[in-house]
């Protein structure tokens, strides 16, 4: 239930944020894991059951928020709304 909950509320903040900064919205994916991780044991999931699966959020949140697209730059992975992809993964990798 608790996982249920964290992902809905990760859903929610990055729909929230393409509002409020509609140009702007780059997610790495390993801040939403662990913000994932921070929020599971605020809800008291014991720290050795809160396993989460980098692909396996990235591939939820991207069925759940359209427009929303994966991208790498070597271990590292991003988040970001298809329509703003092109300048803003430029100005990151800079």
């Amino acid at each position: 239930m608790a996982r249920s909950i964290t992902l809905a509320e990760l859903i929610c903040q990055i729909r929230d944020s393409r509002k409020e900064q509609p140009h702007t919205t780059v997610f790495k994916l390993s801040d939403l894991k662990k913000g994932s991780f921070n929020r599971l044991a605020q809800q008291g999931v014991a720290e050795e059951t809160q396993e989460i699966h980098s692909r396996r959020l990235k591939e939820k949140l991207m069925a759940a928020v359209p427009g929303l697209t994966a991208h790498a730059k070597g271990k590292e992975g991003f988040l970001a709304f298809d329509e703003d992809t092109r300048p803003l993964i430029s100005d990151v990798f800079r």
